[in-house]
């Protein structure tokens, strides 16, 4: 059984190199002017606790992200290159006092509010170690919520499958959670997505 109090947050990747995008897609503008990573970054401050994953310390995202209120916590990935498994063992391993971690992904501004509250309780409220992934039309989506328990799990991953391993070996303790919000399974993989 798990302690009643728990502590946890979000976990932001932002790392990624944007291959496909043909640019730097945390920089994208959004319809309404907004550059993709804050778009998504401003969903996310639902959480008390907040930590975004960038690639670069000396970019545009780490301008972004210093002296915002209420205040990120920026972590380095300095594997980025080498996958999306390196930039979340790294988000992961800074985050080893949280009780559970919702990771999520940069290029998803349309993820709602609610839905990450939603969650959030999800994870709050957990009582055996078990992950939480939100499900729009029967499609699995982000964030997905990890008790601490698989966290040593997650700082050893690499490559870029991402936690995909990690769900599959621990199925019997996924839990999946409804929700009304096909921001979960919406992202900006080319320009014209955004």
């Amino acid at each position: 059984m798990l302690v009643s109090a728990r502590h946890g947050g979000a976990l932001l990747l932002a790392a990624g190199f944007s291959r496909r995008f043909g640019s730097d897609k945390r920089q994208h503008l959004l319809p309404d002017g907004t550059p993709l990573l804050l778009a998504t970054l401003h969903k996310y401050q639902v959480f008390d606790n907040l930590v975004v994953v960038i690639r670069d310390p000396d970019d545009a995202a780490a301008g972004w992200l210093a002296n915002r209120s209420p205040p990120v916590r920026v972590i380095v990935a300095e594997d980025a290159h080498l996958g999306m498994g390196h930039s979340l063992a790294a988000g992961v391993a800074a985050v080893t006092d949280w009780s559970y971690a919702l990771i999520g992904l940069a290029d998803m501004p349309f993820v709602l509010p609610q839905t990450l509250l939603q969650l959030k309780a999800e994870m709050d409220a957990m009582t055996s170690p078990a992950i939480i992934v939100p499900t729009y039309a029967n499609k699995r989506g982000h964030p997905v919520g990890f008790d601490a328990t698989f966290f040593a799990e997650l700082r050893t991953l690499q490559g870029d499958a991402g936690a995909r391993e990690v769900l599959q070996r621990s199925a019997s303790e996924v839990i999946e959670v409804a929700v009304e919000d096909p921001g979960i399974i919406k992202d900006v993989d080319l320009p014209d997505d955004g």
